[in-house]
């Protein structure tokens, strides 16, 4: 089995490897952590000043690089396994993944969700949504319950200072 891991955010990852690590997997079972670096010219302000630039993408690949590795860490603690492959890609984050899904053939796409709604999921888009509506594989969406119980601990205190 071909499955693909999309790292994003740290606690994302977290959730994404204590899933895997919590279910069983054929033995023969092969990860794929993908990490995808958004195009520098989502940052519009650093168009013009090329220095800038190439610091945003460096420290970008950086980071999307500790993320990788961190939960490569993780999953080989665990499997003791050298069956886990680590890639940072550049560009469109649904598009990249479902390239590197259909031409690795994967069989199963994990990924994490912020869960925007309204306005936030029109202006920010979705990943998560592109890729289980254009995946040519299953798709597992991972909630983070810390990021959800921080946001429902914050729901409760806006409406607890409207009382």
């Amino acid at each position: 089995m071909k499955i693909i891991l999309a790292c994003d955010q740290e606690s994302f990852n977290q959730a994404i490897a204590e899933f895997v690590i919590q279910h069983p997997w054929p033995a023969q079972s092969k990860f794929r952590i993908v990490n995808v670096v958004p195009p520098i010219y989502d940052y519009a302000y650093a168009a013009s000043v090329p220095e800038l630039m190439m610091d945003l993408r460096e420290d970008a690949r950086n980071q999307a690089q500790i993320r990788i590795r961190d939960m490569a860490l993780k999953l080989r603690d665990h499997f003791h396994l050298d069956n886990i492959e680590e890639f940072i890609l550049e560009g469109n984050p649904a598009e990249k993944i479902l390239d590197t899904a259909s031409e690795w053939k994967a069989d199963l796409i994990i990924m994490g969700s912020h869960a925007r709604t309204g306005l936030n999921k029109l202006l920010m888009g979705s990943v998560s949504s592109a890729v289980l509506d254009h995946a040519g594989c299953s798709v597992i969406i991972v909630r983070d319950h810390i990021e959800k119980k921080q946001s429902d601990k914050e729901s409760r205190t806006k409406v607890e200072a409207r009382a």
